[in-house]
Formats: structure tokens, C-alpha cells, sequence
């Protein structure tokens, strides 16, 4: 079995969590692996593979730390701004409202601190 150009594009895709990769890209792929009539047999399948992994780390990282950095700033926000709520309801020190926080985030739950007043237990 053959593979084509428009099922080496779905499996680049794939490859790419999604993303469809660049045109320098898959043209290096269909160069390095695909016989004269453009089909990748199945014998040149890991080198096309091998060949998408290589050109991919020369193109240097996608959007992969920006999407991480954004949710990691959202998950610090969400988690100083409920501090900070905590620490006026409940009279609890700002450091106090930050380790419940993180005690109640990360699902630990010793108990050591819990809401008393009915604001803090909504």
C-alpha cells in the first residue's frame, strides 16, 4: 500500500497534534520519501516520519509555550485572587489563604485551615 498526498497530509497533521505543518515541511517529507509518482510506500513510511520529526525541530517551537504560559497565568491568578478573597473573608493571613489555596488546589486537603464564615464556605 501507497500512501498519497492528501493521506500524508492528514498524517502529518496528526503528527502535529492537529496543526497542519508547513509547506517547507511537507515538501522536505514528500522529497525525502515519496517514489516519482509522489506515493510513500509503506517501506518509506518510517522515513517520511523520521524526516517530519527533523525538518519540524529545525522550524524551533510552535505555540506551545505561549499556550502553556497563558494557563499557567491564569491557574496563578485564579489561585492568588482566591487568596486574597480568603484572606479578607476568613481574617486569615495573606500567606495563610495562599497555602489553603494550595492545599485545597492540589486536592491534599489536611484540614489545618477551613472556611468558617458562610462568604468563605460558598
Amino acid at each position: 500500500d501507497a500512501i498519497g498526498k492528501e493521506e500524508l497530509g492528514l498524517v502529518l497533521k496528526k503528527l502535529s497534534y492537529g496543526r497542519l505543518p508547513s509547506q517547507r515541511v511537507t515538501e522536505q517529507v514528500q522529497k525525502a520519501a515519496a517514489d516519482p509518482s509522489g506515493q510513500i510506500s509503506s517501506c518509506n513510511f518510517p522515513l517520511a516520519v523520521a524526516t517530519f520529526y527533523e525538518e519540524r525541530m529545525k522550524e524551533g517551537p510552535g505555540n506551545e509555550w505561549k499556550v502553556l504560559s497563558i494557563a499557567i497565568g491564569f491557574f496563578l491568578a485564579i489561585w492568588l485572587a482566591g487568596a486574597a478573597v480568603f484572606s479578607v473573608t476568613e481574617g486569615w493571613s495573606y500567606g495563610e489563604a495562599v497555602w489553603y489555596g494550595f492545599v485545597t488546589l492540589s486536592t491534599i486537603g489536611f484540614g489545618d485551615y477551613t472556611p468558617e464564615t458562610t462568604e468563605g464556605q460558598l
